[in-house]
């Protein structure tokens, strides 16, 4: 290398040598070097570099001297060796140990570096260049980082495990908490490391623990052994039990110390306590229950409960096959194959099992129960086994059938009186037909010759009596009727109902003028021509008893999510409401007065009672004397 003279003012003319660089041997000294050697003057020129550096950057040496190193380095760290040397021309001072991440390395991936770098200074103390040493320390770098991570996470560990951590030297004095154990004793870890339990001022540790403490870490010293117990601390004011493990630990230089865990298992044993309650709940539920409980699990055994034993007829010292053939053989042969096909739906189509059947007791005699069961399934769907019970019925179904039996007999009964008042009624009307046939006769045969007044008034109240009596005649035919005749549910649109009704009603409507406004009624399961027997009494009644002026009928669906509830207002004479009980009896009249001047029969109402509450309904009605009545059907 030649020296930079005045006559030469281009420094990259030729490799540049230094007062402080100046002998070969120095520099070969250098090359064997694995540290990379930089020389470069104050605008980043290169002037030499070791071998280490062509190594690093896979470039000869040629390549490299004489170039600047704008020329070499990516952006990013050019400005970063820009910033150094600016640092260092102020300074004259050296910038030593800097670590950086640069990519002029050969594979250009990125590299860890440690670098050095000393100023050459002239006579005048004046910055002439500047000498670098880099150190490659990717690999220690990435060791170091692998090393805190791994160094953090144990501590991240430490400090967030719910499991209480500690260590104590071999005189007992606490060299590691974590932050489990410091916040369970409610004391700083600064306050118990080098001090021992004795000298905490843990509110939560007493004589008791203090000398359990002391206790287990002598015996672990002494026999170099692990050992496990529980130990019960009182903390603000609740009692926690721990599951202590502690165990000997080997400090090096002949020091032993003593680790340990704690777990509160406060509500492990809370629960082991309240499993066991359940437990004894379970087997004096077994006992106590009158059902008799059975749990099989789809092989050729099945456990009965003795309470099962007792409904047949077996004592706790009696044999009871557990067998389920057997046990099939209890079961009356006429209900055999029912039972079995509900067992083979449950298990094969998940469908109920509750069923009613006989079973053989110890006698000999059979007694009717009714079994229930739920088949429990493996994640794949298949039935695993069955758990059940059964009931002692016999009594019920016995009176079931009983009343079954009484039940036909009154059904027959009723056709009977059904068919009797029909005959009733057929030999009434014909002496009334009769009488009120010749009286029609005789009134018009005397009707122009007959001068006596009081006669005729005589013969016309015996036809109207006669009237009257058939009139309450069909009507009483009419009350019994709706009374036992069979409903036939059928889902029903009341909205045509009431439109039938109507239809039927045009000569009372068109006479007395009514007007009838109705809302939009739903629909409904329930006996269409009975619910339109009720409308057509409310409607007439309505109609009749409005003697002043034009009816006007109002009719509401006030429906819910519970119920179905139908409005029927009218701005007729109305009724007290002391008499709202009376108007739904048979026969019973309240004498108002009414547009035709009869008050009917009396039935109509009771007829529409029976029926809403033949469909499990209710009617109510609310009135004011001269402000008309209100009708209100609930169905469900």
């Amino acid at each position: 290398m030649s020296e930079v003279s005045p006559e030469n003012p281009n420094p990259m003319a030729s490799p540049l040598t230094t007062n402080q660089l100046e002998s070969d041997h120095f520099k070969q000294i250098l090359n064997t070097l694995t540290t990379q050697v930089w020389f470069k003057d104050t605008l980043e020129n290169v002037r030499w570099v070791n071998q280490a550096v062509c190594d690093f950057m896979g470039m000869p040496f040629d390549h490299i001297v004489g170039r600047n190193m704008a020329d070499l380095l990516l952006k990013g760290d050019l400005q970063k060796v820009k910033e150094a040397t600016q640092t260092i021309v102020e300074t004259g001072q050296p910038i030593l140990g800097r670590i950086v991440q640069t990519q002029y390395h050969a594979d250009g991936k990125m590299r860890c570096l440690k670098i050095d770098r000393i100023p050459f200074l002239s006579d005048q103390k004046q910055v002439q260049g500047i000498l670098v040493f880099c150190s490659d320390i990717t690999e220690l770098h990435e060791t170091q980082s692998k090393l805190q991570r791994a160094t953090r996470l144990f501590e991240s560990f430490q400090h967030h495990s719910p499991i209480m951590k500690w260590a104590q030297d071999e005189h007992e004095r606490y060299i590691m908490i974590n932050r489990a154990y410091e916040d369970f004793l409610q004391v700083k870890a600064s306050d118990l490391i080098g001090k021992t339990p004795a000298d905490s001022r843990s509110p939560v540790i007493n004589s008791a623990v203090i000398g359990k403490a002391v206790e287990t870490t002598r015996q672990i010293l002494n026999s170099d052994q692990a050992m496990e117990f529980e130990i019960q601390m009182t903390r603000n004011g609740m009692v926690h039990t721990l599951l202590v493990t502690k165990f000997p630990m080997d400090l090096g230089n002949h020091q032993k110390a003593v680790g340990g865990l704690a777990i509160d298992i406060t509500n492990q044993k809370e629960t082991q306590e309240q499993l066991l309650k359940v437990k004894q709940r379970y087997e004096f539920a077994i006992n106590g229950t009158t059902d008799g409980l059975w749990d099989w699990d789809i092989g050729p055994f099945c456990w009965y409960s003795q309470r099962y034993k007792e409904i047949l007829g077996y004592s706790e010292t009696d044999h009871f096959s557990n067998k389920i053939e057997d046990s099939t053989e209890l079961i009356h042969v006429d209900d055999r194959p029912y039972v079995w096909e509900q067992v083979r739906k449950c298990l094969e189509e998940d469908a109920q099992y509750d069923v009613e059947f006989r079973m053989k007791c110890k006698d000999g005699s059979f007694r009717w129960v009714r079994a229930r069961a739920k088949a429990m399934r493996d994640k794949n769907g298949k039935a695993i086994r069955m758990s059940g019970s059964i009931q002692d019925v016999h009594d019920r179904v016995t009176a079931q059938m009983q009343l079954a039996k009484t039940n036909e007999l009154l059904s027959i009964r009723n056709q009977e009186l059904d068919h009797f008042a029909h005959l009733a009624a057929h030999d009434l009307r014909s002496p009334l037909r009769t009488i009120a046939g010749f009286g029609g006769f005789l009134q018009e045969m005397m009707q122009e010759q007959w001068d006596n007044p009081q006669a005729r008034e005589y013969l016309s109240r015996l036809l109207g009596a006669a009237e009257r009596m058939e009139g309450l005649i069909d009507s009483l035919l009419t009350f019994s009727r709706v009374g036992r005749s069979e409903l036939d549910f059928s889902a029903t649109n009341l909205n045509e109902v009431l439109e039938l009704v109507c239809q039927d009603l045009k000569n009372e409507i068109d006479e007395s003028n009514a007007r009838i406004d109705s809302q939009t009624l739903p629909s409904l399961e329930c006996d269409a021509m009975l619910i339109g027997l009720v409308f057509q009494n409310l409607l007439s009644n309505s109609i009749k008893y409005c003697v002043d002026q034009s009816p006007v009928i109002e009719i509401q669906n006030l429906s819910n999510e519970k119920q179905h509830i139908i409005c029927i207002k009218d701005n007729g004479v109305g009724f007290s409401q002391k008499d709202v009980t009376q108007i739904f009896e048979p026969f019973k009249r309240l004498n108002n007065p009414s547009r035709k001047g009869s008050s009917g029969y009396g039935v109509g109402l009771s007829i529409c009672k029976r029926i809403i509450e033949r469909h499990h309904g209710r009617i109510e009605a609310q009135s004011t004397p001269g402000e008309g009545a209100t009708f209100y059907i609930h169905l469900p």
